[in-house]
């Protein structure tokens, strides 16, 4: 009887240490605040007036954030960061790399394309910032993404069904250095009419290529509203420019004399 009353306090001890466990778990979502990263669809601040759009005027306190940052170390530490990718993607196909101006200011950013993957990476405040962890494209539609040199604004295209749904998608680097779409909700085309704004051609819904409309989420916009919303700019491509590993370092080394 001993031994069974001590085995019935032992499991009771042990249930309580696993409960005690499982209160003190955080459940805080992480704070992604300062140089988030993003999936393709758009889910930030609501649709921006004409100052809140890259290089507008919103873009002053940016600038003079990132116009009085040291970047002399720029170049090193792109360097660095280029040795940890090609170590880590040591069976990659031909990576390629790029130095482009993407926001006007500071140091220019690191592009490294690999076939159907583009990262992006600023230098500010010694150190390293990704824009862009491996973003996809050639696939599902997904053409690739095009910016607008020292715009700070990068634009990409995806279709479903076929072209049936076309999204136009816009992101720009923050204050903050982080990387987020321009909109909160889907800029897109459809060659239906979505009665229900599911995005999703259903079968009361028929595909017509004579037919579109143009949505921002579930409203419904007139051609000249929904071309108030795009971007306009002399656009890039992204992985446009580039160079071989040889051909960055000498430009990097270049850029630190």
């Amino acid at each position: 009887m001993k031994r069974k009353t001590l085995l019935i306090l032992i499991a009771a001890l042990v249930s309580a240490s696993l409960l005690a466990g499982c209160q003190n778990k955080n459940t805080d979502a992480p704070d992604n605040t300062e140089n988030t990263e993003n999936t393709d669809t758009p889910n930030a601040n609501d649709t921006p007036n004409a100052d809140e759009q890259p290089g507008g005027a919103a873009g002053n306190t940016d600038s003079e954030q990132k116009d009085d940052t040291d970047i002399s170390g720029y170049a090193e530490a792109y360097l660095e960061t280029v040795n940890a990718f090609n170590d880590e993607y040591k069976n990659a196909e031909n990576p390629t790399y790029a130095l482009i101006d993407f926001d006007g200011k500071g140091a220019p950013e690191l592009v490294i394309n690999m076939p159907g993957l583009v990262s992006m990476y600023t230098y500010a405040n010694g150190r390293i910032y990704t824009l862009m962890d491996g973003f996809g494209y050639g696939v599902g539609g997904n053409g690739g993404y095009d910016y607008i040199p020292g715009g700070n604004t990068l634009r990409g295209f995806n279709n479903d069904y076929a072209g049936a749904v076309q999204y136009e998608n816009y992101y720009h680097m923050t204050e903050r250095y982080g990387f987020e779409p321009l909109y909160d909700k889907d800029l897109y085309i459809t060659l239906f009419d979505d009665k229900n704004h599911n995005q999703t051609p259903d079968d009361d819904e028929p595909i017509d290529e004579n037919t579109k409309h143009l949505y921002y989420g579930s409203s419904e916009l007139s051609e000249k509203d929904y071309a108030s919303m795009q971007i306009p700019g002399e656009y890039k491509q992204l992985t446009g420019e580039t160079m071989s590993f040889d051909e960055l370092k000498k430009a990097l080394a270049d850029a630190g004399k």
